[in-house]
């Protein structure tokens, strides 16, 4: 298939959220063949691998075409396309909380998906700093003194971190791709396709590639011979 035809699976795959191999894509010859297709994928569509595929492919729909994270095309976006090609250090933060309320539907912030200003391997664990500052507290100030240094000992690590908050530009870990965000979507569309609702839909999406009155596509149409797909 020439671009046309690339352009066109593309957008089955992403209506239906499956993938369509490139030997599977060389057997589709009529409009039926492709309905056939889709039809035998959303039926066996039961394993994870599926459902973490769709995921992907609902985070796709989104950004597609998005002005404010650089209105991509198609087929830039991959599970392996790096969050921050799509996200500039500089507007990470602003883009970073829309993103995550476009995927998850929520505009509820988790903690744990919060930026951060180091990566994991670079910063101590959490746990290391208040220890050493409570242990110091409690080796070099007098007892009648403790309360106060472990007031004050609070009111500087909330200060610095509301300091360094503007400086965190570092992605939560485990989430560096865009194939990383599927974790965040529990389950995927659970439609029962079946085989008219699938050509109705197969229908629709070719008519809008080649620009065609939708009532000339038929079960069996050939997609280059009858509609001219390239």
């Amino acid at each position: 298939m020439g671009l046309d035809g690339v352009e066109l699976l593309m957008a089955v795959e992403e209506e239906f959220e499956i993938t369509i191999g490139d030997d599977e894509a060389g057997s589709v010859y009529t409009v039926g063949d492709l309905v056939e297709l889709v039809y035998q994928k959303v039926r066996s569509r039961n394993t994870s691998p599926c459902l973490s595929q769709a995921a992907f492919y609902r985070i796709r729909r989104q950004l597609l075409h998005h002005p404010d994270f650089g209105s991509p095309e198609r087929a830039a976006l991959t599970p392996k396309t790096p969050l921050a090609a799509l996200m500039p250090r500089s507007e990470r933060r602003r883009l970073w909380p829309q993103l995550l309320a476009m995927v998850t539907g929520s505009e509820t912030q988790v903690p744990w998906l919060k930026l951060c200003l180091l990566h994991k391997e670079r910063r101590p664990p959490g746990w290391v700093l208040p220890l050493s500052g409570v242990a110091l507290i409690l080796l070099i100030l007098p007892v009648e003194l403790w309360l106060f240094g472990l007031l004050l000992l609070a009111t500087t690590f909330w200060l610095a971190e509301w300091l360094l908050t503007p400086f965190e530009h570092t992605f939560p870990d485990g989430y560096t791709t865009l194939g990383d965000l599927t974790k965040l979507l529990s389950s995927t569309s659970t439609r029962e396709w079946n085989r008219t609702d699938i050509f109705t839909e197969v229908r629709r999406i070719g008519a809008e590639q080649l620009a065609i009155d939708p009532e000339r596509i038929h079960l069996h149409s050939k997609w280059i011979d009858d509609l001219g797909l390239d």
